[in-house]
């Protein structure tokens, strides 16, 4: 019995002392929920960035010849960005 009294005082002594500092409470409320809205955005955007990359992965194509001239033929219908560099590097997207 001892235990539930402590118990009970010690929840009232709790909510008096958030009543009397009501606006330190709603500080520290605040801090912590724009936190979480952070981090929960912070999730978000990194799940969006990963989906992103393996579709575009999905899609894409890296071809690495000697003169390139093939490719265009090979993927006439696809947008070809080539990369300038000693081998002719085409970056194929599929339409």
């Amino acid at each position: 019995m001892k235990f539930f009294r402590i118990l009970g005082r010690s929840i009232r002594d709790a909510f008096k002392s958030v009543g009397r500092n009501f606006s330190l409470s709603l500080a520290s409320i605040s801090c912590i929920i724009i936190t979480l809205i952070i981090v929960a955005i912070s999730i978000v955007v990194g799940y969006n960035v990963d989906n992103f990359s393996s579709e575009l992965k999905k899609d894409l194509t890296i071809v690495y010849t000697k003169t390139g001239l093939e490719l265009i033929k090979l993927y006439s219908p696809a947008f070809l960005f080539k990369v300038p560099s000693s081998f002719n590097i085409l970056i194929c997207c599929k339409l």
